[in-house]
């Protein structure tokens, strides 16, 4: 786990202003890019509270990666900007944390009761029959009327949801992730979390000594039906960089999204060329650009 960024969780509207990102961009709603300079592609959406932004041109990131990319600094750079940010309030520190604590146990209660709400098993079949995919997975459950949040807007409404858990590397639910199946953006969302998405993944089967990794849920069903392995699914390209294998694994597939912007491809790498001296990696990605695995699925469904 990245100290800096777990220190950093719930902080990024504070610290990214301190080094040098304007709180223009710091909102919801679509607007210019810090990084590129474009106009209109831009999104600060603070995900799970790390500081998340997506930019069309420059794809997904944490709010380390947009201090990386607007400053060129390295990580370690970067993350010795934010500990200097953080180490200058660090005397209301005490404070944020009996605030934190409280926050984490009605965070906790406010997922485990989404999950228990979400009792319609037919939801999860009509959503993935639509997308080609006949595999599914115990863990996804349908939720009839979830409710959708906009941070500006508060509540939008509620909608039919196919629903997960999503667990940390010690198996401890930290989140639910949330696929609205109702024209909504964006259409997939995460609870807020407890503590941080590093390293997180939803557990779709049982594994033992080889597994299968991937991002979307969909897209590892899918490679669960195309070639028989047994995946989770870390939710985000980042996800798949800070994944961390189940003790006792030997085999790892990496089911990579193919990205015109490559978002998919350098997560994959990096984590193969981080677990490659410990596990047998093989790394799979479609061919074509702009593609995953569900998509290939669909392609030979078609026929």
């Amino acid at each position: 786990m990245n100290n800096t960024a777990y220190r950093a969780r719930g902080h990024w509207r504070e610290i990214l202003p301190v080094l040098g990102v304007d709180e223009r961009f710091l909102t919801s709603r679509h607007g210019p890019c810090p990084i590129c300079g474009g106009r209109d592609r831009f999104r600060f959406t603070n995900k799970d509270s790390d500081g998340w932004y997506f930019c069309n041109q420059c794809g997904p990131g944490s709010g380390i990666l947009l201090l990386r990319r607007l400053h060129s600094w390295d990580h370690a750079e970067a993350c010795r900007q934010v500990d200097r940010v953080l180490n200058a309030g660090a005397n209301r520190r005490p404070a944020a944390n009996v605030k934190a604590a409280r926050s984490n146990a009605s965070r906790q209660s406010a997922i485990e009761r989404l999950l228990r709400l979400a009792n319609k098993p037919e939801i999860v079949s009509a959503y993935l029959a639509k997308r080609a995919i006949a595999a599914s997975s115990p863990l996804l459950r349908g939720h009839p009327a979830c409710d959708y949040y906009d941070q500006d807007r508060g509540l939008v409404g509620r909608f039919p949801a196919v629903v997960a858990p999503v667990v940390a590397p010690d198996g401890k639910l930290i989140s639910a992730h949330r696929i609205y199946l109702a024209d909504l953006d964006p259409r997939k969302k995460n609870m807020e979390v407890i503590g941080t998405l590093n390293g997180a993944a939803v557990r779709l089967y049982e594994v033992d000594d080889e597994m299968g990794i991937g991002e979307g849920i969909e897209t590892c069903l899918a490679a669960y039906q195309l070639f028989g392995i047994p995946m989770w699914a870390a939710l985000t390209a980042y996800g798949i960089e800070t994944f961390e294998p189940p003790p006792g694994l030997q085999r790892l597939h990496i089911f990579g999204d193919n990205d015109s912007n490559f978002t998919g491809q350098c997560a994959t790498f990096r984590l193969a060329k981080r677990l490659a001296s410990t596990l047998k990696i093989l790394v799979n990605i479609p061919p074509e650009a702009d593609t995953d695995w569900n998509d290939v699925l669909r392609q030979q469904v078609r026929g």
